[in-house]
């Protein structure tokens, strides 16, 4: 079994002063893990808000830049941007916006950094429909939610 595993947490806005070369250097890890048969494990970056409000009025503005509403629940939006009728945009985008509190996925995150072999589960699933669902992102991401909430609801219960 491998004990190891690259992450590679979504960056932030606030580093756009040194963009390219944290870019060059992320991309330089991440060929060094593939090179080296280390799996690769991508956390995305959430924005969390305080409000419904502020929450709805965040989607409003990412929907004036093409963004479309992929989900909307009680305390989550999620936008995508860069799918189309034809297959995928040269870049494709996800945001997810959370109320502060809906934390699951830092959860699920922190497992998969803990546990080696649920990360290659994971990495397996993910790339198993992928194959099965590369231009359906719903059916995609509903087939991966039993697993997702499984490991999240052993996280919060190991807290």
């Amino acid at each position: 079994m491998q004990e190891k595993a690259l992450v590679v947490i979504d960056i932030q806005n606030d580093i756009t002063k040194n963009y390219k070369e944290i870019i060059c250097n992320i991309n330089d890890a991440v060929d060094w893990a593939v090179n080296n048969d280390i799996h690769v494990v991508y956390i995305k970056h959430n924005k969390v808000v305080d409000s419904y409000e502020e929450m709805v009025k965040s989607a409003s503005i990412l929907k004036e830049h093409n963004y479309i509403i992929m989900s909307e629940k009680d305390s989550r939006i999620s936008l995508t941007k860069g799918y189309t009728e034809d297959g995928f945009a040269e870049k494709v985008f996800h945001i997810h916006i959370r109320l502060k509190g809906d934390i699951g996925e830092v959860y699920f995150k922190d497992y998969l950094i803990a546990h080696h072999q649920v990360a290659k589960e994971y990495e397996n699933l993910k790339l198993k429909l992928w194959e099965e669902y590369e231009y359906n992102r719903d059916a995609y991401t509903d087939a991966k939610t039993s697993f997702v909430k499984i490991y999240t609801d052993i996280a919060k219960q190991n807290c």
